[in-house]
């Protein structure tokens, strides 16, 4: 069975948790949700009312335009109540959200420097394409063009698939690949939380083919692994290709120097039967300028970017003109990460000059106290000054969308 992301939605569709995502974003930006979508996003979670019959008209009374005009202005008045009601609610459990990621974040910052470290050098282990590069999606309109500064686009139901943390090791490729996979599969409503937790730690050695039948240490081999590499096997390998679910081969969380892909993995997680899914279809190194148009196609977009303390330590925003990014003592670009981008904001007018027409909505892997719950939106700027540029064609990234999923079985 192959799995294809959705059609395009609408702009400014997203579950409640995430509108509290993006409004924090936002908040970075001097921006807010109107109070419409703050109404839609709280009705569209509540279970929906099966519609009573209306009742038979009454016979008309005398002064019944006055009636009328009367029983039009209560309602009027309940609608207002009943909506600022709604809205209240928004804002109260925003708040609440707001209080979790603020405990979350004390422990991202006890853990920030030690993530930071987990970093590679992409140059070591990011090899020229093993496939074709595809063809961007285009369209003859730019996504951008209608919207409003602050209106934003998310893949359907992104933001439903977990914030994880990769904690201490190199494998933020297996994370972002994992997630792309996820968010696809996170399109369909038939593919239950079950299958949208798939194993990065058969990813990550899938990742590394070097370490299939031996135990690679530290010392000679990089910690760092390719997304594409393990799209590519997830197909390749007859039997222990297939992408398996988390409870089969659950991630370890601790380093192992010794032992980087912790070879040979479990027996139930080799099982034959437990395979499940197949990267079918992905399109590697994309150019930089079709980031847009693969998001509104509902791609998730795996990409890999050298980081700065901007991105370390952004509070929604990841720019490329921020004062932080000036105390790197040994310049910004310092290692490499792998991140998933899921969704796009255009930017205010006023911050445009600087940091380019929108920012791309990006899932990380080290936490929900990083950034805003997880999550950042990086700046059309800070990204081309950042991505990882191949040497025989700078204008393509090392940033690949997964346009199709294949389910073995049932």
């Amino acid at each position: 069975m192959e799995i294809a992301p959705t059609e395009q939605t609408k702009p400014g569709e997203v579950s409640q948790y995430g509108s509290f995502v993006i409004q924090a974003i936002l908040d970075d930006m001097g921006l807010s949700l109107s109070d419409e979508e703050k109404e839609a996003v709280v009705n569209d979670d509540k279970k929906t009312v099966p519609k009573k019959e209306d009742a038979a008209p009454e016979p008309k009374k005398k002064g019944y335009a006055n009636d009328m005009y009367s029983g039009m202005n209560s309602m009027m008045k309940n609608f207002k109540k009943e909506y600022r009601a709604t809205v209240d609610t928004w804002t109260e459990e925003y708040n609440n959200v707001l209080a979790q990621w603020a405990i979350a974040k004390k422990q991202y910052k006890k853990e920030e420097q030690a993530l930071s470290d987990a970093t590679f050098d992409m140059d070591e282990v990011v090899e020229e394409p093993q496939v074709p590069p595809a063809k961007p999606i285009t369209f003859a309109e730019d996504p951008l063009a209608s919207m409003k500064p602050g209106d934003f686009y998310v893949i359907p139901n992104a933001m439903d698939v977990e914030i994880r943390n990769q904690k201490m090791r190199g494998t933020c490729a297996a994370f972002t690949g994992i997630r792309a996979v996820e968010t696809v599969l996170a399109q369909h409503p038939q593919f239950g939380p079950l299958q949208l937790d798939l194993s990065e730690q058969h990813f990550y050695w899938l990742s590394k083919p070097d370490c299939f039948d031996k135990q690679c240490n530290a010392s000679e081999h990089s910690e760092g692994s390719y997304f594409d590499t393990g799209f590519i096997n997830s197909n390749k390998l007859n039997t222990a290709g297939p992408l398996r679910q988390e409870q089969y081969c659950p991630y370890v969380p601790f380093p192992n120097k010794k032992n980087l892909t912790y070879s040979p993995l479990a027996n139930q997680c080799m099982n034959d039967s437990v395979g499940l899914f197949q990267v079918s279809e992905f399109n590697p190194v994309l150019p930089f300028d079709s980031i847009v148009s693969e998001l509104a196609q509902n791609r998730p977009i795996a990409a890999g970017f050298t980081l700065t303390n901007s991105y370390k330590k952004t509070t929604g925003v990841v720019r490329a003109n921020d004062p932080l990014n000036a105390t790197e003592a040994k310049g910004e670009h310092v290692a490499g990460h792998a991140m998933l981008l899921i969704g796009f904001i255009k930017l205010p007018e006023s911050m445009q000059a600087e940091e380019g027409r929108y920012c791309a909505i990006m899932a990380n892997s080290w936490g929900a106290g990083y950034g805003v719950g997880g999550y950042a939106c990086l700046t059309e700027s800070w990204m081309e000054q950042n991505r990882f540029k191949f040497q025989k064609d700078p204008s393509r990234s090392l940033m690949s969308s997964v346009s199709k999923v294949t389910l073995l079985k049932g």
